[in-house]
């Protein structure tokens, strides 16, 4: 007891404050300083406009974008799989053109989405990514699916490598995605 607290004054901490503050006028009411749930969700700032709620939202969430994208392989057959460790269809063939009974492969392989690490999602490499998956080989019939329609596609090799806008990457069932910078097989997650 009787210990004083000092506020840190470190750059992290105060670059961490910033969003903080800036999201704190948009947050729900304190639950201890409201008398009944009546309005709960009204936010201290009046909505004069919808660039306001927007904004809020913004500043609520205060993250840098990312980009998800649906993890597949291809096998040494030379057809792309459902990735091993998937809940159900683990290593199933997805076939290039999804029709009525191959929607539960589709849910599998939906099931394998994941978020590109910094590195291959950061504003100067983001458009090249998006690009190059966009163009990706054997995934054009996906789009009748409802599972995979305008999703991004990762598709490995049979080694689980590929590479991703000039960066080698490979997949680690226990370290997810992992992306080599600078060719030193040290991966970025």
């Amino acid at each position: 007891m009787g210990q004083h607290l000092v506020r840190c004054t470190c750059q992290a901490c105060e670059d961490h404050r910033v969003p903080v503050a800036k999201a704190a006028t948009f947050r729900i009411a304190d639950d201890f300083k409201q008398s009944s749930l009546v309005d709960w969700l009204k936010s201290a700032v009046p909505a004069e406009s919808d660039d306001l709620e927007r904004v809020g939202r913004a500043q609520v969430r205060d993250s840098e974008d990312s980009l998800e994208v649906v993890l597949t392989y291809r096998g040494e057959d030379d057809l792309v799989h459902v990735m091993p460790g998937a809940r159900s269809h683990a290593g199933a063939v997805i076939p290039s053109e999804i029709h009525g009974t191959d929607e539960q492969v589709a849910r599998a392989a939906a099931s394998c989405t994941l978020r590109l690490p910094r590195s291959l999602s950061h504003p100067g490499v983001i458009d090249r990514v998006i690009e190059e998956l966009e163009g990706a080989p054997g995934v054009a019939g996906w789009q009748q699916s409802h599972w995979l329609r305008g999703q991004l596609v990762v598709c490995l090799s049979h080694d689980f490598t590929a590479e991703v806008a000039g960066h080698a990457v490979c997949y680690d069932g226990r370290l997810g995605l992992l992306v080599d910078l600078d060719g030193s097989g040290e991966g970025d997650r």
